[in-house]
């Protein structure tokens, strides 16, 4: 989720705690790492982001009680006033990932806009 002055990754890991996540966070790369889950051990590398980013003020926050971390991605500070903030249409540059939709959320409607529906699993006779 594009925020203005930062970007926001939710991941989803159903029974996470905070000693069992490890993020690394660079310039242009993201790597988190979820050990000892009850799923086994889950990774989330993300290369080639749209655009640099400022780790020294990005972060990652684990929630426990939603079942998901969050990681804030602090976008690089204007050089001058002026400059607009850069909008970014998509979290990675040019993968193979160009096709999927860069979801919305908005506060106000309190739900996400643009989410194509998932396909049902037809139930079985009882």
């Amino acid at each position: 989720v594009d925020e203005g002055l930062y970007i926001k990754v939710f991941v989803p890991l159903p029974g996470v705690e905070k000693e069992m996540v490890a993020c690394e966070i660079e310039d242009d790369r993201v790597d988190l790492t979820a050990r000892n889950m009850p799923t086994g051990t889950h990774v989330l590398k993300l290369r080639r982001l749209f655009d640099r980013i400022s780790p020294g003020n990005s972060f990652h926050k684990v929630q426990p009680s939603k079942g998901r971390v969050v990681v804030v991605l602090a976008k690089p500070a204007r050089e001058h006033a002026y400059q607009e903030i850069k909008i970014w249409p998509r979290l990675s540059l040019g993968t193979a990932t160009d096709d999927l939709p860069f979801v919305e959320f908005h506060r106000k409607q309190g739900k996400l806009i643009d989410v194509p529906e998932l396909p049902q699993i037809p139930r079985g006779r009882e």
